[in-house]
C-alpha cells in the first residue's frame, strides 16, 4: 500500500510538472506578444509622437517669433512706399498749381503795357484771391501755398516785352522761376520727407528688435532674417540720402508729363531699394507660411499617432484579460499599456522567473515523491522519469541552464532597449534592468539546483536535501 502511495504521489507530481511545462510556453508566447506586438510599436510610436510634439512646439515658437517680424516689415514697407508716393504726388500737384498760377500772372502782365506793368497795377496781379469764408467767421485767412512773390518792376516790364516774342524766356524770368516757383515746392517736399524719415527710423528700430528676438526662436529662418536685416540697412541708407532736387535741364517743367517723369526718376533708386526690402520680406513671409503648414502637418501626425497608441491600448486590454485567466502571478500586467510599457524588463523577468520557479517546484515534488517509491520494479522507472524530467546528466543540465539563463538575460536586455525612451514610474532604467537581470539569474540558479538535485536522485536513487 505504501509503495503504491509513493508511485501515486510521483505520478501526480509528474502530471503537475508536465502541465507547468505546457503552460510555460503559453506564458512565453503571451509575453513575447506583449513585447513585440504591443510594447515595441508603442515605444516606437511614443518616441515618434514625442519627436513630433517637440517639432510642433519648435514650429509654433518659430511661427510666433516670425509673425511680429513680417507684420512690422509689411507695415514699414507700406509706410515708406505710401510716404514716397504721397510726397511725390504732392510735389507734382504743388508744381502744377504754382506753374498754373505763374501762367495766369504772365497772361495778366502781357495784357498790360510796359508802364502799367511796372506800376501798382502790375504788382496787383500777384495778389492771392480772397478766400471764400462765411460772413460771421473771424479767423485769419489760411496761407496760400501756391502764392507767388511779386516780381520787381524791371522784370515785369521784361515779361511784357518778351510776350511779343512767343517762346522766349528772359534769363531773369528763368531765375525767378527757379527760385520762387520751383524751389519752394521742393523745399516743402524735402521737409515732408524728413518727417517721414523720422517715423521710418522708429519703425526700423522696431524691426531690428523683433529680428534679434526671432533668431533664437526660429533658427531655420536665420538666413532669411539676415537678408531682411541687410535689406533694412540698405533701405535706411536710401531713406537718409533721398532728396527731391530739380533736374539740371531748364525745360523739364514745361509739361506736366515732364514733371511726372522727372519726379519718378528722382525716386527710382529708392523705389528699387524698397523692392529689394519687399522681396526679402516676401521670402520671410513664404517661410512663415511654410512653417504654418508644418504646424498643421505636425498636429495631424500627432493626432494619428495618438489614435495608434489608443489602438495599442485596446489590444493590450484584450491581452490583459487573457493573462488574468492564466493565473494570479500574471495579473501584474493588468494595467494600461502606457503604465506597464516602461516596466517591460521587470515583466519579462518576472514571467521567466515564475516559469523557472514553477518548474523547479515541480522537480522538487517529483524528487520527494521518488524517494517514497520502494518497489524494485518501480524504482528504476521512477528514477529514469525523474532524470529525464530534470534534463539528463548533470553536465547537460548545467549547459542547458546556462544557455537558458543567457537567453533570458538577453530578452530582458532587449526589453530594456525597447523601452529605453520611456521613463519608468520609479527608479531609473539601468537600476530597473539590473533588478530584472538579478531576478532572472536567481530564478535560473534555483531552477538549476532543483534540476541538479533531481538528476542526482534519479541517477543514484538517493535524495539530497529535498525538502
Amino acid at each position: 500500500m505504501a509503495e503504491q502511495l509513493g508511485v501515486q504521489f510521483f505520478t501526480d507530481a509528474k502530471a503537475q510538472f508536465e502541465s507547468a511545462g505546457r503552460w510555460r510556453w503559453i506564458v512565453v508566447a503571451l509575453i513575447a506578444y506583449l513585447h513585440v506586438g504591443l510594447v515595441l510599436p508603442f515605444a516606437a510610436d511614443t518616441r515618434d509622437k514625442a519627436a513630433v510634439e517637440r517639432q510642433l512646439s519648435d514650429n509654433r515658437t518659430a511661427e510666433a517669433a516670425l509673425k511680429p517680424v513680417t507684420e512690422a516689415a509689411n507695415k514699414l514697407a507700406d509706410g515708406v512706399n505710401k510716404a514716397k508716393d504721397q510726397i511725390s504726388a504732392d510735389l507734382k500737384a504743388r508744381l502744377v498749381e504754382r506753374f498754373q498760377r505763374l501762367s495766369k500772372v504772365l497772361a495778366a502782365l502781357a495784357a498790360l503795357d510796359p508802364a502799367r506793368a511796372e506800376g501798382d497795377e502790375g504788382a496787383a496781379v500777384f495778389a492771392s484771391p480772397p478766400p471764400q469764408q462765411p460772413q460771421m467767421q473771424q479767423q485769419a485767412p489760411p496761407q496760400d501755398p501756391a502764392a507767388l512773390p511779386p516780381m520787381d518792376a524791371r522784370l515785369r516790364r521784361q515779361v511784357v516785352e518778351a510776350a511779343k516774342f512767343p517762346g522766349s524766356v528772359p534769363s531773369e524770368l528763368q531765375a525767378y522761376i527757379d527760385k520762387e516757383v520751383i524751389e519752394p515746392a521742393f523745399e516743402s517736399a524735402n521737409d515732408a520727407w524728413r518727417k517721414s524719415a523720422a517715423a521710418f527710423a522708429q519703425g526700423r528700430t522696431t524691426i531690428a528688435d523683433v529680428i534679434s528676438k526671432a533668431k533664437p526662436a526660429a533658427p531655420a529662418a536665420a538666413a532669411d532674417l539676415d537678408r531682411l536685416a541687410e535689406a533694412l540697412k540698405a533701405l535706411a541708407e536710401q531713406v537718409r540720402t533721398l532728396q527731391f532736387k530739380p533736374p539740371t535741364n531748364p525745360s523739364w517743367w514745361r509739361t506736366v508729363r515732364g514733371k511726372d517723369d522727372n519726379i519718378v526718376a528722382m525716386t527710382s533708386g529708392f523705389t528699387a531699394q524698397v523692392g529689394n526690402f519687399t522681396a526679402s520680406q516676401a521670402a520671410l513671409q513664404a517661410l512663415t507660411t511654410q512653417i504654418g503648414k508644418l504646424v498643421t502637418e505636425n498636429q495631424e501626425a500627432a493626432a494619428k499617432l495618438s489614435e495608434t497608441l489608443a489602438d495599442l491600448d485596446k489590444r493590450a486590454a484584450e491581452l490583459q484579460s487573457q493573462l488574468g485567466e492564466i493565473g494570479a502571478p500574471l495579473k501584474v500586467v493588468s494595467f494600461k499599456l502606457s503604465e506597464i510599457a516602461p516596466l517591460l524588463p521587470l515583466i519579462v523577468a518576472a514571467a521567466l522567473a515564475a516559469i523557472a520557479a514553477w518548474t523547479a517546484e515541480g522537480l522538487r515534488r517529483m524528487t520527494v515523491a521518488a524517494a517514497l517509491v520502494n518497489g524494485k520494479d518501480d524504482v528504476p522507472v521512477v528514477n529514469a522519469w525523474l532524470r529525464a524530467a530534470a534534463g539528463g546528466s548533470r553536465m547537460q543540465i548545467a549547459w542547458v541552464e546556462l544557455v537558458v539563463a543567457i537567453a533570458s538575460i538577453g530578452w530582458v536586455l532587449a526589453a530594456a532597449w525597447t523601452v529605453a525612451a520611456l521613463a519608468p514610474p520609479f527608479l531609473t532604467p539601468p537600476i530597473l534592468t539590473a533588478i530584472a537581470v538579478v531576478g532572472v539569474v536567481g530564478a535560473r540558479a534555483y531552477r538549476w539546483s532543483r534540476a541538479d538535485e533531481a538528476a542526482t536522485a534519479g541517477a543514484f536513487g538517493t535524495l539530497r536535501g529535498a525538502g
